[in-house]
């Protein structure tokens, strides 16, 4: 598995990108991100096309304050084309810090 990882970031604009892949090889791949803020915020995972400019899947994780959520697609495979990424992004702005990792595999 491959770790991906936004470290600590101080108070993310809306839709501003956490953490992203960049271009990956196609195949199939599991995935867990895990979002942690010390202010409740939403994140989304987005699958990307390979010009990366059209979200062609995406998936809310909502997180409260002083804590930690997860997504966990490793019971079901996410199937990507070449050239394809995985980013999260901030779904409001946040005042406070938020680190979110992505494990893919």
């Amino acid at each position: 598995m491959a770790w991906f990882s936004s470290g600590r970031i101080t108070n993310p604009v809306t839709d501003a990108v956490l953490v992203d892949t960049g271009p990956l090889s196609g195949g199939s791949r599991s995935v867990k991100v895990i979002g942690s803020a010390t202010v409740a915020a939403v994140f989304e995972l987005q699958l990307r096309n390979a010009a990366n400019n059209a979200t062609l899947k995406s998936q809310i994780l909502a997180v409260p304050a002083s804590s930690t959520g997860q997504i966990d697609f490793e019971s079901m495979d996410i199937t990507m084309a070449d050239s394809e990424r995985l980013r999260v992004i901030a779904v409001a702005g946040v005042t406070g810090s938020v680190s979110v990792s992505l494990d893919v595999a």
